[in-house]
């Protein structure tokens, strides 16, 4: 699904086809997706009034784990472009980035509980 280009109001394109025919049409789907996370991540970068945060984690492992799909993420692309990187890679980039800045912290996720949230009960109406 796609946002025709040629179109001068940009009607949305469902192609169903597969093999080959399809790839053309799954890249500009692919780009489309990655234009949208640029331009949320640009507005989450520039936006914030006093802290954002960040959590950035590999999207998945290639075959045989020696590479991560960060690229495929906003950020992700924004750090490494369109190639694969080493598992590792992520955690040098963003701490040699933090070391930079004494405004930027980087932390590890929490430890995960075994609780569960619950959202408390409304109240009812009468």
């Amino acid at each position: 699904m796609f946002h025709e280009r040629q179109d001068e109001h940009y009607s949305l394109v469902l192609e169903l086809a597969k093999g080959d025919p399809a790839k053309p049409a799954q890249k500009r789907a692919d780009d489309e997706r990655m234009g949208e996370e640029m331009r949320l991540l640009y507005v989450a970068l520039t936006r914030a009034r006093y802290v954002t945060w960040i959590c950035v984690a590999p999207q998945g492992f290639k075959t045989g784990g020696s590479s991560i799909d960060l690229h495929k993420s906003g950020l992700g692309y924004l750090l490494a472009g369109e190639g694969t990187v080493a598992p590792d890679w992520l955690a040098e980039v963003v701490d040699a980035f933090a070391k930079g800045c004494d405004d930027i912290a980087v932390c590890k996720a929490p430890a995960q509980t075994e609780g569960v949230h619950v959202a408390p009960a409304r109240p009812t109406v009468s």
